[in-house]
């Protein structure tokens, strides 16, 4: 699975995000079942913009940890052939990670991988109402495995 990842925010510092979104790339495959070719953009925004994308797609004020946007459609080369899977988008509040790691009592890189990983089940086809359960041990096994447990 490949990882297509932003940062548009200026107000978290993120050490070695480029290896966290590698680990996890790697790991959710081992643990999930991803088409052949998946991709996912992630975007990390600030709260005053994932609470404006709360508002507008989900009628919800203030900000929110982490939001996926599902596409699962194709990705046709020139020829029109399949090359992949373009499974959606995840926007993760930054500043929500901060807090959430405090107040959780772990590293910023913990929840940050939390939160990715927990927007990919969802691009996936997880809901909360149906597997919750299921998607916190898929979570916490996809977690383990890059040497972030509790």
């Amino acid at each position: 699975m490949l990882i297509l990842w932003s940062d548009n925010q200026d107000k978290v510092a993120i050490p070695d995000v480029d290896r966290l979104m590698d680990d996890v790339s790697l790991a959710i495959p081992r643990h999930a079942e991803v088409p052949p070719g998946s991709e996912v953009s992630v975007v990390l925004v600030d709260d005053r913009e994932i609470a404006r994308l709360n508002a507008a797609y989900r009628h919800k004020e203030g900000p929110t940890d982490v939001l996926s946007f599902p596409i699962g459609e194709e990705i046709l080369d020139e020829q029109g052939v399949a090359s992949g899977f373009l499974l959606g988008d995840v926007v993760i509040s930054a500043e929500r990670a901060v807090f959430q790691a405090s107040e959780l009592g772990h590293t910023l890189e913990r929840e940050l991988a939390f939160l990715l990983v927990h927007g990919v089940l969802h691009l996936l086809g997880h809901e909360h109402d149906e597997d919750m359960g299921s998607m916190g041990t898929i979570t916490e096994e996809i977690l383990a495995g890059i040497g972030l447990v509790r």
